[in-house]
């Protein structure tokens, strides 16, 4: 399965140079959405996908539990591969969650699919001293049309103080960070609980793009 997160970043390649092409390969009946999702990998069968969820549930495999309010969705994905601080989850419907760090780097089989987002500049806000430093972050999603479009925005990232929260039915002590977001299109919030040692982000509600909307997300290691 090491090659899972390696397809998905040569998608997030092809998919810029099909932004800047605006149209698929000559011959390529599939769109850029089914590419993405439905393309195989050695050693993992996407149409195979309840049965890959419930082996990684059998096998313990670390879990995530996700909300996405703007459809009133809820699911459980589990660890299917992890490379390079890059973290894929798989749900039993074939929906992808994509963690670099905690942060929300990718999703697939949502719809309007953030195609990528910049996380090291995210992680970077966390790591520095002091905070409310302005920095930009890159989205790009996949719009209705099957094109990627990119957007730039502006963020700052401010502590909102401790907060305790529950996991596994125990109380977990966290710092709360909230990133706030905006250009002259569209304006988000972020919100992650980090943990005591700032070493990890235990909860979060991150933005995945207009089509989606926001995704709290819940780790079970």
């Amino acid at each position: 399965m090491g090659t899972v997160l390696a397809m998905i970043k040569q998608f997030i390649i092809a998919a810029a140079l099909g932004a800047v092409a605006g149209c698929a390969p000559d011959g390529d009946k599939k769109s850029l959405s089914e590419r993405l999702m439905y393309s195989s990998a050695p050693g993992f069968d996407h149409r195979n996908t309840l049965e890959t969820a419930n082996a990684l549930a059998q096998s313990g495999a670390p879990a995530l539990s996700i909300r996405v309010d703007k459809r009133a969705v809820n699911g459980v994905l589990f660890l299917l591969e992890s490379n390079y601080g890059y973290q894929a989850f798989l749900s039993s419907d074939n929906s992808m969650i994509v963690l670099k760090d905690g942060g929300l780097a990718a999703t697939r089989g949502l719809g309007w699919d953030l195609i990528s987002s910049d996380v090291s500049t995210l992680r970077s806000a966390l790591m520095q001293r002091p905070e409310e430093r302005p920095y930009q972050r890159r989205y790009r999603h996949l719009n209705g049309e099957d094109h990627v479009t990119e957007i730039v925005v502006g963020c700052v990232l401010t502590r909102r103080g401790q907060r305790s929260i529950t996991v596994d039915e125990k109380p977990l002590r966290t710092m709360l960070h909230q990133e706030k977001c905006s250009n002259a299109q569209v304006s988000f919030q972020n919100l992650y609980w980090i943990s005591q040692s700032g070493a990890k982000i235990i909860q979060s509600r991150q933005w995945a793009g207009q089509g989606i909307g926001a995704i709290a997300i819940r780790r079970f290691d």
